[in-house]
């Protein structure tokens, strides 16, 4: 029998550590949870101590954890979410565990202050009255058992301080030890087909899909064309995302596909399954498995990611683009947009709204409570 420490109890010992203090493994790495890192960052950028909770405890998922041996990763993805649908889920989803590096952590989440939405709203689709949800009430519709674990969405902190807050928290790792970067998640109708890509201030690393928006940058096939100012596309090998080691290949399938995800727990639990509603599911005989062999074929379906540079950056303007196109199965040939939802919403209400939109919001039934109170 081996003498190995059981590696899940450094885990175990992250989940209790109330410190950001880094601990030594046995093999000398050097590992620290990354949470108590944010809240120090959090009160320096702010002023303001919170108790609250940052990433819940799962499971299914590894703590977020600096690690010391390689740069951590954390997918950044800001929008106005004014609602957040299923499509800005899957593009985060899938970013987090498809990401062709071996190295992300988390994800924040930042939807925009309440101005730059009513502005958008009321210039850009010219609709009067804008409907506008808070920052916090679409951060909170991001709440979702499966995504807590690993995903922060800001539901307080101004888009002026947001950028300080990452910078902070870059720092405070680096002073500790640790390699960090940002990797900006954005939709595809931010990556222009015919003009140079603009690439955010201070973002040298971007990650986009195909779900829930028209990609006008591939060539009438599934090969992306290229990109003025970039670099020619390269295949980029897939390989397992360390996000997903450790993760049961169903609850995977939850995330990635989910509309497929039900045919795997049969017709009796679809509703359970769209819900996020897992306990219990790993009692199911052989679902594991099942989970296992449709989650390569659906992988495989969806296809290998592509990654271009920017001309003259090479190691700092990267752009990944994963296809998702399989998971389109969830909400067939519908359209989805927030605005979409927002049209509904503004005829629809209460038990009704929750009905129209379920397959298209997040937490639908909260989005119509909200609506009922404003």
């Amino acid at each position: 029998m081996s003498n190995s420490p059981d590696p899940s109890s450094f885990t175990q010992k992250l989940r209790r550590v109330a410190s950001s203090i880094p601990f030594l493994t046995p093999n000398n790495l050097k590992v620290a949870a990354l949470e108590p890192y944010m809240k120090r960052a959090l009160v320096e950028v702010t002023g303001m101590q919170d108790t609250s909770t940052i990433f819940t405890v799962h499971p299914s998922f590894p703590t977020p954890t600096l690690r010391s041996d390689k740069k951590n990763r954390i997918i950044a993805f800001a929008g106005h979410f004014n609602p957040p649908h299923i499509g800005h889920k899957l593009l985060l989803t899938h970013a987090y565990l498809r990401y062709p590096t071996d190295n992300v952590i988390a994800a924040f989440i930042q939807p925009l202050d309440d101005d730059k939405v009513f502005l958008k709203l009321a210039l850009k689709y010219h609709e009067i009255p804008p409907l506008v949800l808070t920052k916090q009430q679409r951060a909170s519709l991001w709440q979702d058992p499966l995504l807590t674990p690993w995903a922060w969405a800001n539901q307080h902190l101004p888009d002026a301080l947001f950028g300080s807050f990452c910078q902070r928290l870059l720092q405070m790792a680096a002073d500790a030890g640790f390699e960090m970067s940002y990797t900006v998640l954005v939709g595809p109708d931010c990556v222009p087909a015919d003009t140079r890509l603009n690439w955010p201030d201070g973002s040298h690393e971007l990650v986009t899909g195909d779900m829930a928006r028209q990609v006008d940058f591939l060539s009438g096939g599934r090969e992306p064309k290229k990109l003025k100012g970039c670099s020619q596309w390269a295949v980029r090998q897939w390989k397992r995302n360390g996000a997903g080691i450790g993760v049961p290949a169903y609850v995977q399938l939850l995330l990635l596909y989910p509309m497929l995800a039900a045919g795997v727990l049969g017709t009796g639990t679809k509703k359970n399954v769209e819900r996020n509603c897992i306990a219990g599911l790993d009692a199911i005989p052989g679902i594991e498995e099942k989970a296992k062999r449709l989650l390569k074929g659906s992988l495989e379906d969806s296809g290998q990611s592509f990654v271009c540079y920017g001309e003259g950056w090479k190691e700092r303007g990267t752009l990944v683009y994963l296809p998702i196109g399989h998971a389109k199965k969830y909400i067939g040939s519908m359209d989805i947009s927030s605005q979409i939802i927002r049209d509904i919403a503004r005829n629809t209400r209460g038990a009704m709204l929750e009905h129209a939109v379920g397959a298209l919001a997040l937490n639908p039934k909260i989005l119509a409570e909200f609506l009922e109170e404003g």
